[in-house]
């Protein structure tokens, strides 16, 4: 877990440096195990305000990068 927390952070810090506006969304797609079942790094990074959503599945990860 601690490498998950670790890139949620520098995520974070990335969002701040680079000034990322706050409705800029990013969505990780993945599987599992690289993706946590519990979505740990998301929920780090989320705590830290980046607006990101991670998907198993890219029909789901586009419709959630379509809605505003």
């Amino acid at each position: 877990f601690f490498e998950r927390y670790q890139y949620a952070e520098a995520l974070a810090q990335y969002k701040v440096k680079h000034a990322l506006a706050i409705s800029s969304k990013i969505a990780l797609l993945g599987r599992e195990p690289l993706i946590d079942k519990n979505r740990f790094g998301e929920t780090v990074a989320v705590n830290r305000g980046v607006n990101i959503k991670v998907f198993t599945e890219i029909d789901k990860a586009l419709a959630w990068l379509k809605n505003d």
